[in-house]
């Protein structure tokens, strides 16, 4: 079968839609201005009723991994959606005016609608710090039985940050995604 010259120009470029970084563990701490595990407290949308942007949470630190905050300080974080009103996070963050963008996308239309959109937004919406990796550098913590408000098991999302080879991994009993299983590692094993 004889495939179309345009279609070769244009199917080889589809695969590069997005990079996605192989990031371990320490290399994310390495990127982060600051590295915390804390609670969602608060949560509200950035922007104004005629331009709202994206969620700006309010978190409560439990535990200092590394950076210039305190245990029991509330700071906030964005601009990402998706976490839950009373739950603990291991959040790898950077100044907002400083924080580093992690995926990049070759999606040109998107990206240039998302750009403007960013300009705007960022008049009226400034958190303190933002989650590295667009969002995905919060990594779910939940608690166990035996680790009720102390410790407690960070998830590691599929294709996205790899544990460090030090901890005991575990893949989660439950359904697997597209790209594989969550990888749970004990917090008390993973910050010291």
């Amino acid at each position: 079968m004889r495939i179309p010259s345009f279609l070769l120009l244009i199917f080889p470029l589809a695969g590069f839609a997005t990079t996605l970084p192989d990031l371990s563990y320490d290399r994310l701490v390495s990127l982060s201005d600051t590295v915390v595990v804390g609670e969602i407290t608060g949560a509200r949308f950035g922007g104004t009723s005629e331009l709202p942007c994206s969620a700006i949470y309010d978190v409560r630190i439990t535990r200092v991994v590394s950076g210039p905050v305190k245990i029991d300080q509330v700071i906030t974080v964005g601009p990402y959606s998706g976490m839950e009103l009373g739950s603990g996070y291991l959040f790898f963050l950077g100044k907002t005016e400083s924080a580093k963008r992690l995926i990049a996308s070759t999606n040109s239309l998107a990206e240039s609608d998302e750009n403007a959109r960013a300009k705007r937004c960022a008049k009226t919406t400034k958190p303190e710090y933002a989650v590295l990796m667009e969002g995905v550098g919060a990594l779910k913590i939940t608690d166990t039985y035996d680790t009720k408000g102390a410790g407690g098991i960070v998830h590691f999302p599929p294709l996205w940050i790899v544990p460090p080879e030090r901890v005991k991994v575990t893949e989660s009993p439950f359904q697997a995604t597209t790209w594989g299983k969550e990888k749970l590692v004990s917090l008390d094993q993973l910050v010291k």
